[in-house]
């Protein structure tokens, strides 16, 4: 009897410890959305395909990305964000962006390729 009353009470101890208030901070609670309710004024999204990437697939994403982005900024018309997103020239990836021990191109070779292509600065 000793023994069954100290088992419900070292598993009410446990489950009453696991227990919370509610006061427990998370960290989160002054991020709102993930998501800004309108886009950044004249932002622009150039999709380049690389590679081996045809013309025509980045015409499919665009035209996902589109009706994607519609969903997420439906104030916007949407001419406005089929002017913002466009397909630019197809180019080759450099050797120099190759990870020859993976045999694999390297994410960050490629993007800084596209920065210095375009200026080297920030906001384009």
């Amino acid at each position: 009897m000793k023994k069954l009353l100290l088992f419900i009470a070292g598993i009410s101890i446990l489950f009453l410890a696991g227990c919370s208030n509610g006061n427990q901070s998370h960290g989160n609670e002054g991020m709102g959305d993930s998501l800004p309710a309108d886009p950044p004024l004249g932002y622009v999204i150039e999709l380049k395909p690389l590679g081996n990437f045809s013309h025509q697939e980045a015409e499919q994403l665009r035209e996902e990305l589109v009706k994607q982005l519609g969903f997420i900024f439906n104030k916007v018309p949407k001419a406005w964000l089929e002017a913002s997103v466009f397909v630019g020239d197809k180019k080759e990836i450099p050797a120099s962006c190759l990870y020859k021990p993976r045999n694999r191109y390297w994410a960050g070779g490629i993007l800084k390729m596209l920065h210095e292509e375009h200026g080297g600065n920030d906001e384009s």
